[in-house]
């Protein structure tokens, strides 16, 4: 692949260092956004049976390329309100 341009394997991108790509970084933020503005219910259109499971397998995920955002990520997804 050229270096000018995104080179992903397995979805993550590792041009200069490792992280996922920026809109499935945005993504998850703003659905962890909403689920605090709105609650998370709003946030489960494909009806997931464990829905902050499956949020903190994504965070995990960013997390194990970026520890920086995936403790951003993990900071706001503690402001939700589950009950």
């Amino acid at each position: 692949m050229p270096s000018n341009a995104r080179q992903r394997v397995n979805g993550i991108v590792v041009n200069g260092r490792t992280n996922i790509a920026r809109s499935e970084r945005n993504q998850l933020r703003a659905i962890l956004h909403n689920c605090v503005r709105s609650g998370p219910q709003t946030q489960n259109r494909e009806q997931r049976s464990d829905f902050g499971a499956y949020l903190l397998g994504r965070i995990s995920w960013v997390n194990s390329c970026n520890p920086e955002a995936g403790a951003k990520l993990r900071a706001t997804f503690d402001q939700i309100r589950w009950a």
